[in-house]
């Protein structure tokens, strides 16, 4: 395994390293939250969030109408199973005024009616399907333009077997559709992606088997297609994922391919091109979710993620928030230095590392951040019987002076460098393990993920199932059948 991923991380913008979006569970004070499921809808009015839709595990679906109250925290079925349109997932929703529309899907059978919910009378009504209509679909993607009161549906899977990379516009003053033929560009097939209406652009990402994973736009007023070229750590090949749009950003979370299941947050600068990739902490992975913008009861925007799927078909209907404010109150540029600076200095120090078998190297530390930032160290600095709380010394006998040294980086800066080699990250793998930093294992865990070549894969793998984790053995094992190698890997002993 001898290999540096340092060009893996240039390639993938690994130089600057990933910040962190805590997402936070949402307390339920009152009534009976969804069934667990996915392929469903959301939509935000006010306090109030609305899902219909989706399916189950076995297949079942869902045609039930459910709202949350983020300002009286309680859930309420609005119409139960079968009072309303025909259970569906991966359908569309937009917010039209005081309305939900809901657009195609699938239940068994492929679909392209329309419905709209009226949020005042809590009533559902069906649209006439008039000619020139999309044809039946799911996967699309839809967005909803207030200025000229149009909706737009791209792509999908239809009822002929295709994925579509067509374009149709829905408008409510005439009660009309109309395919719109691009004058200039065009988009590959398009299949379980996703779309944000911004400043007059149709911005498309991603979707089903999208190599590369590229972001189009589509401008309304030329009828155009293009490609948009961005720059810093734009998301890798995925589907199921979700956007929104707000403040001149983009939100993307989620996601998933045929072996991975996406955790992280990607946010994407309109003004800039620029993408920028935060780990999210908090909830689980998961594709084929909901995700909305949410004015809280304190009056700031907050993402909001609901339910999904991960790759192992276990769902969710689980609640979380994720404030945008938090960006106001981002670290200064000079903090993580400073917390790096602080590592390995006799100054202010009151903890030291020892390594026995590497003429008893030390690293200076400081007590009140490593009980901070893990449990190990508390139990062995903090509790009375413990020779390290007595002497303030840690003999590290098991682990390198180097990697060690690395670690400690990681718990003071929640960083990994990108000059760290492939075995180091091996190595801080194992001990985030042993110290139980699940964050420092999904970096970890990512990063090895982005470095799988032909040449290391099998070695990856086996390592992969000796730490049972799931996602790169997943990885590894869709890279091997790619290249039709055995999941064994190689004895290289003689």
């Amino acid at each position: 395994m001898e290999s540096n991923i340092s060009t893996v991380l240039t390639f993938r913008d690994f130089k600057e390293p990933d910040g962190i979006a805590a997402f936070r569970a949402v307390d339920v004070d009152s009534g009976t939250p969804p069934q667990k499921r996915s392929g469903s809808t959301c939509v935000v009015a006010g306090q109030n969030f609305y899902v219909f839709g989706g399916s189950d595990y076995s297949g079942a679906f869902y045609g039930d109408t459910h709202r949350f109250c983020f300002e009286s925290k309680k859930w309420t079925c609005l119409v139960p199973d079968g009072a309303g349109p025909r259970g569906r997932h991966l359908h569309s929703a937009v917010l039209r005024r005081n309305s939900i529309v809901v657009f195609g899907g699938k239940c068994g059978s492929y679909l392209n009616d329309m419905h709209e919910f009226n949020i005042a009378t809590g009533v559902w009504r069906e649209f006439k399907t008039p000619p020139g209509c999309p044809s039946k679909r799911f996967g699309h993607s839809a967005v909803y333009q207030p200025e000229t009161d149009m909706m737009y549906i791209c792509g999908g899977y239809d009822s002929f077997g295709e994925s579509c990379n067509d374009l149709y516009g829905f408008s409510f003053k005439n009660l009309s559709w109309m395919k719109i033929h691009p004058a200039t560009g065009s988009v590959p097939p398009l299949l379980q992606h996703t779309a944000v209406l911004w400043q007059g652009s149709i911005y498309v990402l991603g979707g089903y088997k999208q190599k590369p994973f590229s972001l189009f736009e589509f401008r309304l007023g030329s009828r155009s297609w293009g490609i948009v070229r961005t720059s810093g750590k734009a998301p890798n090949m995925r589907w199921g994922h979700k956007a929104v749009a707000a403040g001149g950003f983009m939100y993307v979370f989620g996601g998933g391919d045929s072996a991975i299941c996406y955790g992280d947050l990607h946010i994407y600068d309109f003004a800039n091109c620029r993408w920028e990739r935060r780990i999210a902490e908090g909830l689980n992975a998961r594709y084929f979710h909901d995700l909305c913008l949410v004015e809280t009861p304190r009056q700031s925007p907050a993402l909001v993620v609901f339910g999904g799927r991960n790759t192992h078909q276990f769902l969710f209907n689980d609640l979380h928030v994720y404030p945008l404010d938090e960006e106001l109150y981002d670290a200064p540029d000079s903090l993580l230095q400073d917390l790096r600076g602080l590592l390995d200095s006799p100054e202010f120090s009151d903890v030291t590392i020892e390594f026995p078998k590497e003429d008893n190297k030390r690293i200076y530390c400081h007590k009140s951040i490593l009980c901070t930032r893990s449990e190990h160290f508390r139990a062995m600095l903090c509790r009375s019987g413990m020779k390290e709380s007595q002497v303030g010394v840690i003999s590290i006998t098991n682990v390198s002076y180097d990697v060690f040294l690395r670690f400690l980086e990681y718990l003071y800066t929640s960083q990994i460098q990108s000059d760290v080699s492939f075995e180091m990250v091996c190595e801080l793998l194992k001990l985030s393990e042993q110290y139980l930093l699940s964050h420092l294992k999904l970096l970890c865990g990512s990063i090895l993920q982005r470095s799988i070549t032909e040449d290391n894969v099998q070695t990856l793998l086996k390592f992969a199932s000796t730490l049972q984790e799931a996602e790169l053995q997943a990885a590894c094992s869709k890279l091997c059948a790619e290249y039709r190698l055995s999941e064994t890997a190689p004895d290289t002993s003689e």
